[in-house]
């Protein structure tokens, strides 16, 4: 496998998988089922996710929790309303807390990769331990494809390797 110098997997961009352990658009493994696709990372084997998708939810879990856990309280717990209103809200709770930890480490990641400028951006994409490299699969092209356009995904291939050959 070749190195992809072409992308640097360290300028945040909220549409694309983020590793939350490595903190790098990683490659990835993927895996379906008959309902959902999850994503693993190449390097660490974690979960990945994209913050862009996971914010709004986030935001809006967060402050359903926030409403219902004291309107629950609010409307007592003697009455039909309050322990379905804390229940729910609990519920909203951890969901929402879990996804706010894991994008914590976005936020603070993103932070700090503002102040860079490119040539630092540069220098750590070729520092990372985690390096992109070039490979014949579809994973390669979804993954690349966060980044490049089709066109440009395609004069990869042409630059690495014969093309698409899965």
């Amino acid at each position: 496998m070749k190195n992809v110098p072409e992308i640097n997997h360290c300028i945040p961009r909220s549409s694309a998988f983020w590793c939350s352990t490595c903190r790098v658009h990683s490659q990835w493994h993927s895996s379906s089922s008959r309902e959902t696709t999850s994503y693993r990372c190449r390097g660490c084997r974690a979960s990945m996710f994209r913050p862009g998708q996971t914010l709004p939810w986030m935001y809006v879990l967060c402050g359903k929790a926030l409403v219902m856990i004291p309107g629950g309280f609010l409307a007592g717990m003697d009455s039909q309303l309050g322990p379905f209103c804390v229940a729910w809200g609990g519920f909203c709770a951890l969901i929402g807390g879990m996804m706010l930890y894991h994008c914590r480490k976005w936020f603070a990641w993103t932070n700090r990769q503002r102040w860079k400028n490119p040539t630092g951006l540069e220098q750590e994409a070729l520092d990372h331990p985690f390096q992109p490299s070039y490979e014949k699969s579809e994973d390669f092209d979804d993954w690349a494809g966060q980044f490049l356009s089709d066109r440009e995904v395609q004069q990869l291939h042409e630059k690495h390797g014969s093309g698409p050959a899965y």
